[in-house]
């Protein structure tokens, strides 16, 4: 691996539509829009965080000037983001700028990022501005939550929602910066990094130029779930397993190397297990079993695991675990005995069950 290295999202930040990962339904719209003339004044990009918005506002914001480079770029754009919730002073004197034509280009472009973080004062002020009718000015918003912007506003967008980039498309994207990087990394580790990003490639482009910084030598399936703070899917069967065969004490033994050996942390935890009673549902019936993708080793497992279980005990048991979720997001300090608490009744609810059907079974019989 190399040891000199520039930062990556650096490196490979898109400036061009062709260059932009996952977003090709609204770059073909967008592209569409300019040809034909058709674009608003005012666009909303909406959408996850770190797929793409602001890097598309960029993008768009050189083709309406036509410019070939980023050398202008800063002329004719000014960027201001919700979450330092910049006074009215400033944003005033952005705006009192932005009223003079642009002496390079066709438009003064305003990217407001985090534009749902914004007080209600921001969005009387620039309701004001707006009415003024500036042909050379466009507003492009970037946000998370369609909801909390005012009606008012949203009336006056084209509205643009961005989607979560897809688990195979930043797979595909690292494998080719890792090989022209000539980066050494595991196709399974890169697929752990792909799901766990959760659909954000600027959180995976985060992610992965801090692995390689960790490493020196080949990014491991192993060394990418420690790092990463993932658990393991194998200590989920031996978690279930053990529920099975009535050993506890052998789950709290499992919980604590998992805790003291810093394998995972209490919110993958839980996460996980919730994950893994949902598999194993899904395991049950032929037809659910293409929705889990993982390796066949894996769904033979888990289809081994689901025949011990009932469908009863499975929804009982995500129900504890949406409970023990919500538990745990309440809860300030405590978390491992909650988690012990929820575990037990885990452990109890399959119990439980398994003696009623042995009562079923042999009434059954004596009938």
């Amino acid at each position: 691996m190399k040891k000199n290295f520039s930062v990556l999202s650096e490196k490979y930040k898109p400036l061009k539509w062709n260059e932009v990962i996952g977003q090709k339904d609204i770059i073909f719209i967008l592209k569409k829009a300019i040809q034909e003339n058709c674009l608003s004044k005012i666009l909303f990009f909406f959408g996850p965080e770190g797929v793409g918005k602001n890097t598309c506002a960029r993008i768009l914001s050189n083709e309406l000037n036509s410019f070939s480079e980023l050398e202008n770029f800063s002329l004719n754009v000014f960027e201001i983001n919700g979450l330092f919730n910049d006074s009215l002073e400033y944003f005033d004197k952005i705006i009192s700028k932005s009223r003079f034509f642009p002496k390079i280009g066709k438009y003064n472009v305003f990217i407001i990022n985090n534009i749902h973080m914004f007080s209600q004062c921001f969005f009387n002020f620039f309701i004001r501005f707006i009415e003024e009718k500036h042909t050379h000015v466009l507003f492009i918003f970037c946000g998370t939550e369609e909801k909390k912007i005012p009606k008012l506003i949203l009336s006056r967008c084209q509205v643009y929602e961005f989607k979560s980039v897809s688990t195979k498309e930043i797979f595909l994207h690292f494998k080719m910066i890792a090989e022209k990087e000539n980066i050494k990394v595991e196709s399974e580790a890169l697929l752990i990094l792909s799901k766990h990003v959760k659909g954000s490639i600027s959180k995976a482009f985060y992610l992965f130029d801090k692995l390689i910084l960790y490493s020196e030598k080949k990014i491991s399936k192993e060394f990418i779930i420690k790092k990463l703070g993932i658990i393991d899917i194998k200590y989920y069967f031996k978690i279930v397993d053990y529920i099975l065969d009535k050993k506890i004490h052998k789950v709290f033994i499992l919980l604590d190397q998992i805790l003291q050996e810093k394998i995972g942390s209490y919110d993958y935890l839980i996460i996980g297990l919730t994950k893994h009673f949902r598999n194993l549902f899904l395991s049950k019936n032929d037809e659910t079993i293409s929705i889990l993708k993982f390796k066949k080793e894996i769904i033979f497992s888990y289809i081994a695991q689901s025949k011990k279980i009932s469908y009863f005990f499975l929804v009982n048991a995500l129900n504890i675990c949406i409970r023990l979720k919500r538990e745990y997001e309440r809860l300030n300090q405590n978390y491992r005995l909650t988690i012990e608490i929820y575990l037990i009744q885990l452990a109890y609810l399959f119990d439980n069950q398994k003696n009623k059907n042995s009562s079923l079974i042999e009434e059954e019989k004596k009938k």
